[in-house]
């Protein structure tokens, strides 16, 4: 076992006290969990993600460099877009169920 092996362990939830500790039950290879959950990303979440680094980049350039008012402006764009996204998130997968 590598040490990259070691470091990466799958972690989990004790029911009874709510400990978290490695879990040794688990034969997941780590190349396919990571590969899951790399699918369930679409390309809608990621230009929801960079529309909302995008918001505050400017949002912070705006504030530094003097223009509070419009840096705030823009900073109250970022959960505006989140809040879409998990609008649209949640629309698609209630879909996909039926």
């Amino acid at each position: 076992m590598g040490v990259l092996e070691r470091l990466v362990e799958t972690v989990a939830i004790d029911g009874s006290s709510g400990d978290l500790r490695p879990s040794r039950y688990t034969n997941i290879p780590i190349e396919n969990s990571v590969s899951r959950e790399l699918g369930m990303v679409k390309m809608s979440d990621i230009c929801i993600l960079i529309a909302v680094m995008v918001a505050f980049a400017i949002s912070g350039f705006l504030w530094f460099i003097g223009q509070k008012e419009e840096g705030l402006f823009t900073a109250i764009w970022v959960p505006s877009i989140l809040c879409f996204g998990i609008y649209f998130k949640v629309a698609s997968l209630l879909g996909a169920r039926k």
